[in-house]
Parts: C-alpha cells; structure tokens; sequence
C-alpha cells in the first residue's frame, strides 16, 4: 500500500504544477520592439521587488507604476553620470504633468551600470510592495499593473529636456516569481480547465489524508 508521506508528496507536487499553470502566460519581463527599452522585476522576498531598467541612452531614463498617464503616476526616474555617480528620485505626478519628488524617498539602490560608447544605462533598484507612502503605489501579487516608461532622445541627463518619442505604456500580471515552479506547456482555455477541476480534488484528497 502507498504511504500517506509519499501520497502527500505527490499532491504537493500537483499542487505546484497547477499553480504553475495559472502563470503560464505572465511574464515578468518587457521590452520595446525595437529593444531600445526594458525592464523586468524579481521578487525578493514577500516584501520586496527588485526592478532592472535599461535604455539606449546616456541621459535619464524613469519607470512608472500603477497608471497609463504621468499625472497620477508613482515613478522612479533618474540618470547615471559618466563617472559612475547617480541621481535617483522616488517621485509621482500631478496635475502639471511633472515628476514631483516624494517626501519619502523608498528605495534602495542596487547597482547602475552606463557604457557611453555604445549609449546605454542600466539602474537596479528594490523597493518594498508596500511601502507606507501614500504617494507609492501598493503592489499585490495576482494583480495586473499599470507600467509607463520614458528615456530621454537626446541624452541629457535631466528629465526637464523631455522624451520626444521615447515612452510608452505596458500591462504585466504581477506575480511572486521568487520560487520557479515548473513550467507545463498548456493550451490557453485547457490549462485554466484543469486548474479549475483538478484543484478542488487534490484539495480534498489532502484533507483526508492528513
């Protein structure tokens, strides 16, 4: 007769596949067509996300969350001096369409890299999902967020130059992806059927074995 432990450990494993299939279709990654921007987030722990950006530029770059307009944006924008020094600011916006500086700045910054030769940056930075502000934007896994980029087109390092056509808008799914599950290649309406019938049985089958 098969052991409860082994039982156990079957469904546990079933239950990390089906959950695996409710994010078989999020990323926690984007990138413009042309590749010119991009940027992806990790879960740190349960309270913290770190983000990476990148731009072909040398001039100032920001990332916004929780809206699709500048106005009513939390964001993090800023710039990596050629001698390896940073400017980074914790900011939202407002009815003037300008970044205004938060009095809390809720980040800690990781690293900043920028190659001047080929004209692109990269800032890492992490912050908690919630960090208290009321000015930041609370992130919830399962929730889908609101992602608005910018990078300078000229290369200048402040932000007051403007973007010209270097901005846009994206929606990712935002997801604990701090443990990998593993991946089940599914079709889009059959891997939610399976989760959908197979979840409540493992579910059950669990509180009676133990």
């Amino acid at each position: 007769m098969i052991s409860k432990t082994l039982l156990l450990l079957s469904l546990s494993i079933g239950l990390l596949q089906l959950a695996s299939l409710c994010w078989a279709n999020s990323t926690s990654s984007y990138s413009t067509s042309d590749g010119n921007f991009s940027f992806s987030f990790q879960v740190i722990d349960s309270e913290v996300v770190e983000f990476t950006m990148r731009a072909k530029t040398i001039g100032w770059m920001g990332l916004g969350f929780g809206s699709t307009t500048k106005t009513s944006s939390d964001m993090i924008y800023g710039y990596v001096a050629d001698g390896g020094g940073i400017l980074l600011v914790d900011a939202h916006g407002d009815s003037t369409n300008q970044p205004v500086k938060d009095t809390s700045q809720d980040f800690t910054l990781v690293s900043r890299f920028i190659d001047s030769g080929n004209g692109t940056t990269e800032i890492v930075f992490r912050r908690k999902l919630n960090t208290g502000d009321s000015d930041d934007y609370v992130f919830k896994f399962g929730n889908e967020v609101d992602f608005i980029w910018a990078y300078s087109n000229t290369n200048t390092k402040s932000h007051s130059a403007g973007h010209g056509a270097n901005y846009g808008t994206t929606k990712l799914t935002f997801f604990d992806n701090s443990v990998p599950l593993t991946s089940i290649p599914t079709g889009s309406a059959s891997g939610y059927l399976e989760v959908l019938i197979g979840l409540p049985i493992l579910c059950l089958l669990y509180q009676w074995l133990v």
